[in-house]
């Protein structure tokens, strides 16, 4: 997606949500991200099935905090910061189904259910690369460091905010949170050149 693109959906977005109809913000969030977001979950759970499921669970989670959405980020960084949480809750197997009884519950899971449908197909049929392969070899936090910020383009701060622990990340931590990010990604390129050569790969990581 580009710059412009990305740029003219928030804006979009933040008219529906500042006029208070937080319904179509939401849907129009989920329609505009949701397949890069879907893709980002069977990539860090590695099982679509699941992925699907914790899909769900994150449209349902950006659907009911729309409201209170404080616009600290971007809503394409916060959609994945609750993409990872709903992700670590299903994994951790700590989730707990709170029936949700907003009569706009069906929406918001006919958009989900559409976009994995849409997308399942290119995940499947993608061709599984070497470099995939040596992906694989990392942990779950160093991958998602790589697909945040090499496949998915954000900036430190918005990796930052995306895979915090804390649930509000304050906006003076922002700066020293961002560059013990970037450092980390740093010794992730090195791990996976290390790989790639141990595998007899010419592999080149740019940072975008």
């Amino acid at each position: 997606m580009q710059n412009r693109q990305a740029d003219e959906i928030e804006e979009r977005i933040q008219r529906l949500h500042e006029a208070g109809n937080f319904s179509e913000a939401a849907s129009v969030g989920i329609k505009a991200y949701g397949p890069g977001l879907f893709s980002f979950l069977v990539a860090t759970t590695r099982n679509i099935t699941e992925a699907e499921d914790v899909f769900s669970q994150a449209s349902e989670d950006i659907w009911r905090g729309i409201k209170n959405f404080s616009w600290r980020s971007s809503f394409h960084t916060w959609a994945y910061a609750l993409a990872r949480n709903a992700r670590i809750r299903y994994l951790s197997k700590q989730q707990k189904k709170d029936p949700f009884h907003d009569a706009n519950l069906a929406q918001v899971y006919r958009i989900a259910e559409k976009i994995r449908t849409d997308t399942k197909p290119y995940l499947k049929t993608e061709v599984k690369n070497e470099f995939a392969n040596l992906r694989n070899q990392l942990s779950l936090e160093e991958q998602e460091l790589l697909i945040l910020k090499i496949d998915r383009g954000m900036s430190w701060k918005a990796v930052a905010r995306t895979m915090s622990e804390s649930p509000v990340l304050q906006d003076e931590e922002l700066p020293r949170a961002a560059a013990l990010y970037r450092k980390r990604f740093e010794r992730v390129k090195a791990r996976l050149k290390s790989l790639a050569e141990e595998a007899g790969l010419l592999t080149v990581c740019n940072e975008t």
